[in-house]
């Protein structure tokens, strides 16, 4: 429709020029020749009108001089009415009037209207024309009346247009009727004209429509000479052109946006001219919103900052511009890019840039990930070195401290405790108890101690250390405790658990001496696979029982914090900390398969955060018996033990309170002993790490073999993995150095139960 009304508007107005441009011609033309008529037809009339005066002037001079009124009165009016002019007036030298071919008139006029203007002329002549009542227009024409060389008075003769009106009208409407002729034939001739221009235009023009809308084959076909046929083939070879160019146009669109990097160009006004769809799904934004926008309101951040802008680095005469940064998108998300930006120049002349633009974000997030985990395994490598050390000296310092609390107890269990012999051997075994706690110590960073592992309720083992906790701490810190009820149980050493919150309590205090507050929080936390993944690798997705232990000291600085639980680390000064307590604690909640965080800052305190494990499992109530007295027995007992003195106290020692004991120093003699016909075992005490065949293989090959007596393993420390496995599911085992109330309790519940 709009190409139809273009079209036929185009032709109307072509039309209508061509008929009006026609029709004035013929118009100005009959004008012309009318006006120079009109002028031919007054002449005539003024011709006319002078010999009708004259003729008036002749008729009436004789009554004029005997002054006779009725007969100048009667010739003025039958001559007015004869030859048919509008009015006959004579006035006298004075200008006053004389005679009319009107009485009525000349009563009006008499003493009411001066003619001395007409008094002025010498010459006949014309006035100017006036319309009478008819309608038509009169001429004025004064006649002077000279009698015998004087002035006798003047004659005004009213010559009427009122035929030459009619005659003009005539013309008029012969015009209008030509007019009217030459314009149908101007429209028919104009309209066949502008056919024959506009046919080759609306092929230009639909072909052109067809070029605007991407299609650049077509052809207009005008097998013409003139100026159309040659516009037809200008416009033939540019749409060759363009096609040529359109298709290197999209062959290189095609490249750009294939690109696997994210690619935009930047105008000199640092405007954003031109993106690829990597860049699009980048900053999360269609072409339309990106265009012409600033560069830095879609990628922003140090990017953009002054002396880092790549387009200010090339305006300044670089070649290239490459580097890695962190940009902020329009909504908000951060990324880690590469960015290499090139000049684009045209003619030699800079216009902008090119950046090509890679999202290292992932590539990031791992090399962080990968530098936590080298730092892990560096540590671990660490805690390895120091587990390997602390396990060799723990093993022969346990059976050195063995044999110094074993005979303690005997020599104190003889003497009299009011005797000096009994206050020094006291003095030998309380000395001898902290150096076991030491090794202790050493065994946890090692992470080579057998773990006693029960279902604990975390609750209960924090209320139950809640009298020690407060003398820990004094009196001038606040001990507040949050716990929360119903939480799950866990499965851990609950002597480790206890070890670990006085470790962290010892620390607390110490970091607060001029007192605060100490909170003890008890929560459920689940940890998701992303947090799993992201902070928390080391514990699986799953719900855990979180200690929260915060006080309100001194706090630690991030160099501190990343260095608290390295072994011998210390902050305290000389002879006043071991620098184990923190790498213990670390050491056993790592045992436990559990994860500590640590959140503290100079003057704000410390928040530890410790994860463990939660079961399903129902805690069992132990059985707890406090003996006064060391129990005696007539069982049979075996000690296999590859320490002479160990082997030597503890056979003195059993001996002592009753049984009947056999010693063997390796596992191959401790089998024969088991199968002699005369030897009935009923529990057997073996330590694990010996020459040939250790403890755990001897325990095998006596079940293999059908001997069903009950065994107790001690060790200084586990040697590996699979035989800390294999302890953990129900062998019962006992912590070198020995305590020989302990021994004989775990003794008794063997032969007992």
């Amino acid at each position: 429709m709009f190409k139809y009304s273009a079209f036929f508007s185009l032709r109307f107005v072509f039309t209508l020029m061509g008929s009006g441009l026609i029709v004035v011609v013929v118009m100005a033309t009959g004008l012309l020749h009318m006006a120079r008529e009109e002028k031919t037809i007054i002449a005539e009339d003024h011709r006319r009108g002078l010999a009708i005066a004259y003729f008036l002037i002749d008729k009436c001079l004789s009554h004029l001089i005997i002054q006779d009124q009725r007969k100048l009165y009667q010739t003025l009016h039958t001559e007015v009415l004869k030859e048919q002019i509008s009015y006959a007036i004579i006035i006298d030298a004075h200008g006053q009037i004389i005679s009319h071919n009107d009485l009525q008139e000349l009563d009006k006029l008499k003493g009411g209207h001066n003619y001395a203007y007409a008094l002025h002329y010498e010459q006949p002549a014309s006035r100017e024309e006036f319309v009478m009542s008819g309608g038509f227009k009169v001429h004025d024409l004064i006649v002077p009346i000279n009698i015998a060389g004087d002035r006798f008075g003047t004659m005004l003769i009213g010559v009427s247009h009122k035929e030459i009106e009619h005659h003009i009208a005539a013309a008029r409407k012969q015009l209008l009727e030509i007019c009217i002729i030459f314009l149908g034939i101007g429209l028919v001739a104009f309209n066949l004209l502008v056919f024959l221009l506009v046919t080759p235009l609306k092929k230009l023009i639909r072909a052109t429509e067809q070029v605007a809308q991407g299609d650049f084959n077509v052809l207009v076909e005008l097998n013409r000479k003139d100026e159309f046929g040659q516009l037809a083939s200008s416009f033939n070879l540019m749409t060759k052109q363009l096609n040529s160019t359109t298709v290197s146009k999209n062959y290189l669109d095609n490249i750009f946006n294939s690109a696997g990097n994210a690619i935009r160009v930047i105008g000199l006004d640092y405007s954003i001219q031109k993106v690829n769809h990597a860049f699009e799904e980048l900053v999360g934004l269609p072409e339309a919103e990106i265009l012409g926008r600033p560069c830095s309101k879609i990628l922003g951040g140090n990017y953009c900052a002054p002396g880092l802008c790549p387009l200010a680095s090339i305006q300044q005469g670089e070649n290239q511009v490459s580097g890695e940064t962190e940009l902020k998108l329009a909504n908000g998300k951060n990324l880690y890019v590469s960015i290499s930006a090139t000049p684009l120049c045209e003619n030699g002349k800079l216009t902008g840039i090119i950046e090509s633009i890679q999202d290292i974000t992932q590539k990031k997030k791992l090399e962080v990930q990968r530098e936590q985990m080298q730092l892990q395994f560096l540590q671990a490598q660490k805690m390895e070195s120091v587990g390997r050390l602390a396990g060799g000296v723990a093993h022969d310092f346990n059976n050195l401290l063995t044999v110094i609390l074993g005979f303690s107890d005997i020599i104190m269990g003889d003497a009299s405790r009011d005797s000096k012999l009994y206050e020094n051997v006291k003095i030998i075994k309380d000395a001898s108890n902290k150096a076991a706690i030491l090794t202790r110590q050493l065994l946890a960073l090692s992470r080579k101690q057998i773990l006693d592992v029960q279902v604990v309720n975390i609750n209960e083992l924090v209320q139950n250390m809640l009298n020690m906790l407060g003398r820990i701490i004094g009196e001038d810190i606040t001990l507040e405790f949050k716990l929360q009820n119903q939480l799950p149980n866990i499965k851990a050493d609950s002597g480790q658990l206890e070890q670990v919150l006085m470790n962290l309590t010892v620390n607390a205090r110490d970091a607060m001496p001029q007192g605060g507050r100490l909170t003890v929080e008890t929560d459920m936390v689940g940890i998701s696979a992303a947090q799993s993944a992201a902070s928390l690798q080391e514990c699986s997705p799953g719900s855990y029982v979180q200690l929260k232990i915060t006080d309100t000291g001194t706090g630690m600085s991030d160099e501190v914090v990343n260095n608290i639980f390295e072994p011998f680390f210390t902050t305290k000064d000389q002879h006043k900390g071991t620098g184990l307590g923190l790498s213990t604690v670390y050491a056993i909640v790592k045992q436990h398969q559990g994860h500590i965080t640590v959140n503290s800052k100079p003057g704000s305190g410390t928040s530890f955060h410790l994860l463990f494990p939660a079961t399903e499992e129902e805690t069992t109530a132990g059985l707890v018996e406090e003996m006064a007295e060391l129990r005696h027995g007539s069982e049979s007992v075996l000690i296999v033990e590859d320490e002479s003195s160990i082997l030597r106290m503890l056979e003195e020692m059993l001996k002592t309170l009753g049984y009947k004991v056999f010693t063997a120093t390796n596992g191959e003699d401790a089998f024969k002993i088991c199968f002699s016909d005369n030897n009935g075992i009923d529990l057997i005490i073996s330590d694990i790490t010996m020459p040939g065949i250790s403890g755990w293989e001897l325990a095998r090959k006596l079940k293999e073999a059908g001997n069903c007596s009950k065994i107790i393993f001690m060790s200084g420390y586990i040697q590996n993995e699979i035989d800390k496995d294999y302890a953990e599911v129900g062998v019962n085992f006992i912590q070198k150095p020995l305590l020989v109330r302990d021994l004989m309790d775990k003794m008794r519940r063997q032969l007992d139960h």
